[in-house]
C-alpha cells in the first residue's frame, strides 16, 4: 500500500513537470517572431544580407513593409522548401535572365 502511494506521487510529479513543459512551449511560441529583418532573414539562411536583398529584388521574397522590410518565417520556410538543394547562384541567374527577357519583351 505504501509504494502504490510512492508511485501515486511520481506520477502526480511527471504531470506537474510536464504541465509545466507545455506551458514553457506554448510561451516560447509565442514570444518567437513570425516576421524577420533582411539581416536576421540572412543569418537564419546563413548567407549575407546582399544576398536576400537580391533575392527581393528577383521577387522570390515578398517582404512586408513595417517601417523596415520584414519576411515572414512562412516565405523562409517555402523557399528552403523550394530551393533545398539547389545551386543558388544558377537559380538567381537565371531569374535575372528571365526577368532582362520580360523587360526587352514589354
Amino acid at each position: 500500500m505504501v509504494e502504490a502511494t510512492e508511485n501515486k506521487m511520481n506520477i502526480q510529479d511527471l504531470e506537474a513537470i510536464a504541465e509545466s513543459i507545455g506551458k514553457a512551449i506554448v510561451k516560447q511560441q509565442r514570444t518567437t517572431p513570425k516576421v524577420h529583418t533582411v539581416p536576421e532573414t540572412a543569418r537564419i539562411l546563413r548567407t549575407d544580407a546582399t544576398n536576400i536583398r537580391s533575392l527581393i529584388h528577383l521577387g522570390i521574397f515578398k517582404p512586408l513593409l513595417l517601417g523596415t522590410q520584414m519576411i515572414p518565417d512562412v516565405q523562409i520556410d517555402e523557399f528552403i522548401n523550394q530551393y533545398a538543394g539547389k545551386n543558388l547562384k544558377r537559380v538567381v541567374a537565371d531569374e535575372q535572365l528571365a526577368q532582362k527577357e520580360k523587360r526587352g519583351a514589354i
